[in-house]
């Protein structure tokens, strides 16, 4: 029995066989027509693929306009750089020479103090005086002359008391 049985399940998988073959016999024919759906399908999906051909020649340039476009801005970039450097310099070269002191203060303090007619003493105290202090020298330099003998007066004055 189990030799038949064995036999019957031969003969089921040749059933099997035979059915899978039937199956594929029909499955071929199945594919024929599937073929012809699939050459249905395959005008589309050509055009699909057509069309993304196109999209790709389409973008590229629009691609490459993107690309240059960058390349230009990327080629500008230094150059705008260089033009906010000379402008941060300049800025910078202006602020320093406003912090400053003058160079030449100090003669041009001993000029305009040496002929209010003081003694060499009141002179030298003026001008130290002057010189510690940037706001009274420059103050100094902006009055007339009258106003620059009673300046120097009150400084000596002020700084014997002290």
């Amino acid at each position: 029995m189990n030799y038949n049985e064995e036999i019957n399940c031969d003969d089921d998988i040749n059933c099997e066989a035979e059915i899978n073959c039937d199956e594929d016999i029909n499955c071929d024919e199945e594919s024929t027509d599937v073929g012809t759906e699939e050459d249905a399908y395959s005008r589309p999906v050509d055009q699909i693929s057509t069309n993304k051909q196109t999209d790709q020649s389409y973008s590229s340039p629009r691609n490459r306009r993107q690309h240059g476009g960058l390349s230009v801005a990327l080629d500008e970039i230094p150059a705008s750089f260089v033009e906010m450097i000379k402008a941060s310099n300049e800025q910078t070269r202006v602020l320093c020479e406003s912090l400053q002191p003058k160079g030449n203060e100090a003669g041009e303090l001993y000029r305009e103090v040496k002929p209010m007619g003081l003694s060499v003493t009141d002179r030298v105290k003026a001008l130290r005086l002057l010189v510690a202090n940037p706001f009274y020298a420059e103050l100094f330099l902006t009055l007339d002359n009258e106003e620059k003998l009673e300046f120097v007066k009150q400084l000596i004055d002020e700084s014997s008391k002290k």
